[in-house]
């Protein structure tokens, strides 16, 4: 999400972080100011929760933001559907789950586990503590981004309950 063209709006957007109590150091004076090479599209990028809003926004409008065609619908389509065989999907159980297969680059719910698992909706639970999905049944966009490491396969607490009540107001 952070190039060139966008840092320093990106930088001005982010908030000061702590790391120690007698020490404060904003995002402008640390590594993420500077052009940066990602060596794994995996991990590691860095961007304002608008512009991840925005980016979910423009796959749920599919590939349409600010009256531009950005992607394709087709890529779009291709990418937030699933895309594994069911030989691919043997073994991928612990992490996957009976309900989640895989798009093109993002996660997609393909049963009901629970009430947030609406086949169609998809996004990414990310390891270094995110959780962002797009739900095209319900026009919805969630994303909750504690910065906690995950430590296991099974979702933090902080996650599902998220999901929990971020879907009981859909429902109500």
């Amino acid at each position: 999400m952070l190039h060139s063209a966008t840092a320093d709006h990106a930088m001005a957007s982010m908030s000061v972080q702590v790391r120690r109590p007698e020490a404060q150091h904003s995002a402008l004076d640390s590594a993420w100011s500077r052009t940066l090479v990602f060596e794994s599209g995996a991990g590691g990028l860095v961007s304002t929760v608008d512009d991840y809003h925005a980016f979910c926004r423009m796959l749920l409008n599919l590939g349409r933001h600010g009256g531009q065609q950005l992607l394709s619908q087709a890529s779009v389509r291709a990418m937030t559907c699933d895309q594994l065989t069911p030989a691919q999907r043997e073994g991928t159980q612990i992490f996957l789950g009976d309900h989640t297969s895989w798009g093109f680059g993002v996660a997609v719910d393909t049963a009901r586990a629970e009430p947030w698992n609406v086949p169609g909706r998809f996004g990414w639970v990310g390891g270094l503590g995110t959780s962002a999905y797009s739900d095209p049944a319900n026009d919805f966009i969630g994303a909750v981004f504690p910065q906690r490491l995950m430590d296991s396969p099974e979702a933090a607490a902080v996650f599902t309950d998220f999901w929990k009540h971020a879907y009981r107001t859909i429902e109500a």
